[in-house]
């Protein structure tokens, strides 16, 4: 689930509470999907990232590494495919929280970047 950061659509970047049905969304392999629906749920545990400070996720978001799909633990290493191609590192960090995410649900698709990382949706 999503709690911060930009997604990438086919009109460019987009902040997830502003993310709305019909919007088209990138995928891993760069193909245009289109939001079919957008649930809010409570968040009680996120995991961010040192580097990448814009992107905030529920703990159990499953994310598309350069090695596989993964959920993290706090201080797990982690390399990522950006879009144009290029790998980046970054650890993961996990906080207690109480805050509101995002899930998307994608027309037949199941990942979007969200400021740079792939995850499951």
């Amino acid at each position: 689930m999503i709690v911060r950061g930009n997604i990438q659509t086919a009109e460019g970047p987009v902040a997830v509470e502003n993310i709305r049905t019909d919007d088209l969304v990138i995928d891993r392999e760069r193909r245009a999907r289109r939001i079919t629906a957008i649930k809010t749920a409570k968040v009680t545990e996120t995991v961010s990232f040192k580097r990448n400070t814009k992107a905030v996720f529920s703990s159990d978001t499953v994310f598309l590494t350069a090695k596989g799909t993964k959920t993290l633990a706090d201080g797990a290493g982690v390399s990522f495919i950006k879009p144009d191609g290029r790998s980046v590192s970054d650890t993961a960090v996990i906080a207690a929280t109480n805050t509101i995410g995002y899930n998307l649900t994608v027309e037949d698709g199941s990942n979007v970047y969200v400021s740079g990382y792939n995850v499951e949706v």
